[in-house]
């Protein structure tokens, strides 16, 4: 175990198991939800030292919830999504995000 600590937010667990894999694989502990409030309620209650966030949630689209969290969090949020769109990344960044990925199916070479 770790003290590093990421909590991974995808609506599909296919697409989260492979994020989650690729983080302990990497040496954090991992903690995953799948949907907006659940990520909010997590964070409310436990630190985390990142969140991967998608953009497609059953309940809160993903740059609301970042909107959300930058109101009382400052932890990194990594968006990861296959929407490559110039606005939609701006609008994310603009929304609190601090980073933007595309296509990131590959475990990461770090």
């Amino acid at each position: 175990m770790t003290d590093r600590q990421v909590l991974v937010v995808a609506d599909d667990p296919r697409t989260g198991g492979r994020s989650i894999s690729c983080w302990l694989a990497t040496g954090f502990d991992v903690c995953g939800v799948a949907d907006g409030q659940s990520a909010l309620e997590c964070l409310a209650h436990k630190e985390f030292d990142l969140v991967t966030l998608d953009l497609p949630l059953p309940d809160l689209a993903g740059v609301e919830v970042g909107r959300r969290l930058r109101a009382w969090n400052r932890v990194p949020v990594l968006v990861r999504s296959a929407i490559g769109e110039e606005a939609m990344k701006v609008d994310t960044l603009e929304s609190g995000a601090d980073d933007y990925v595309t296509n990131c199916s590959a475990r990461p070479s770090w």
